[in-house]
């Protein structure tokens, strides 16, 4: 059995041979794609789940988690950060969130994110702020982009990137 893994820039293929204890397989894959995983990858997250993430979604958090124990390298543009922080601002929003709990994120994001500037721009999507990660990831160069857009999951991949789900994310780690 091949199992082919996106990694850094390119794809990297493992070889397993089936062996007659299915537990010692997924073990096996286990300790290598945490193996794998060890340098951070790239990534390139919507801003549902930081949003998601303050609200005590458990997956989401724990993405979160890994971005400020630096297990990933978080890329970020300053279109999507103004979206991030319109969002948290919306008056309907705005209850749910502490405001030091927004502070700290924005800090956060400000000093140990990896900041892009698109230049191309992206339309290919329904909604514009969709768009909006398309370029942020084509400009970062990302490994993944995570979220849990029904729209933009819809599409897999766009060109080098692969986008995933939260629990699709974790499952990596």
């Amino acid at each position: 059995m091949n199992l082919l893994v996106k990694y850094g820039s390119g794809l990297l293929k493992i070889r397993y041979l089936m062996l007659k204890s299915e537990k010692y397989v997924n073990r096996c894959v286990k300790r290598d794609m945490k193996e794998i995983t060890k340098a951070p990858v790239r990534v390139t997250v919507d801003t549902n789940i930081f949003i998601s993430a303050l609200l005590g979604s458990k997956n989401c958090r724990k993405i979160y988690e890994l971005f400020v124990h630096s297990k990933i390298d978080l890329i970020l543009s300053p279109q999507l950060f103004a979206e991030l922080n319109e969002t948290l601002t919306q008056s309907k929003l705005r209850q749910y969130f502490k405001k030091e709990d927004i502070e700290k994120l924005n800090k956060l994001l400000e000093t140990d994110a990896e900041w892009v500037f698109p230049k191309e721009k992206i339309s290919i999507c329904r909604d514009s702020k969709d768009n909006i990660i398309l370029e942020c990831a084509c400009a970062g160069k990302v490994d993944f982009i995570v979220t849990g857009d029904k729209d933009l999951l819809s599409l897999k991949k766009f060109r080098k990137t692969l986008i995933i789900s939260p629990r699709q994310f974790l499952k990596l780690f």
